[in-house]
């Protein structure tokens, strides 16, 4: 695996979690509009923003599926282990919020996760009303497999874009998914 260029490092970082939320906020928008068929009302649009986006989010849900599927994790889960991986002890109630899901979404994930053996959940010693989570050393050693997982999503997917392409379009998206802050 050879180091990441400055967009991969965007898109999966070891550091402080904004540059990995923003990944995780870039996929959840790409499965969010494939989920959910989102086109253009001119549906013959062969060129619309919301069929592009739709076909990349399927295709990467499809992969992921594929590439995750020896670990039992689903395309799905994956999302809370990369929060995990840079705030692992965070309470269940703040996975909810990093990962722009719903407490019963959240809760599955998390189930499945544990049952996986891949995290712990326990009460918060503070608060007895939270539950924090953490990572188990089988949670921390798919890590490296996850963020290889993505390299390889990351590269075939921008192969072919210049280092300026590539920025200028996480540049975008980001504007995208900020501007799309206000269609609460």
């Amino acid at each position: 695996m050879g180091s990441l260029s400055l967009f991969e490092y965007k898109l999966f970082s070891e550091f402080p979690y904004p540059e990995s939320r923003l990944h995780t906020q870039l996929i959840n928008i790409i499965v969010a509009y494939a989920t959910n068929g989102i086109m253009t009302l001119d549906k013959c649009d062969r060129r619309s923003f919301g069929r592009y986006i739709s076909h990349v989010g399927m295709k990467a849900r499809v992969y992921l599926q594929k590439e995750l599927e020896p670990y039992g994790i689903g395309s799905g889960q994956y999302h809370f282990l990369l929060v995990l991986f840079q705030m692992d002890g965070c309470s269940q109630e703040e996975l909810t919020q990093k990962v722009l899901v719903d407490k019963a979404t959240t809760t599955r994930a998390l189930s499945k996760l544990e049952s996986l053996g891949y995290i712990k959940r326990g009460r918060d010693p503070v608060d007895g009303r939270r539950y924090i989570v953490n990572l188990t050393q089988k949670g921390w050693e798919l890590k490296p497999k996850i963020k290889e997982v993505l390299e390889r999503w990351t590269s075939t997917i921008l192969e072919g874009f210049t280092s300026h392409e590539k920025e200028q379009l996480l540049d975008l998206l980001e504007r995208m998914e900020i501007n799309s802050e206000g269609l609460k």
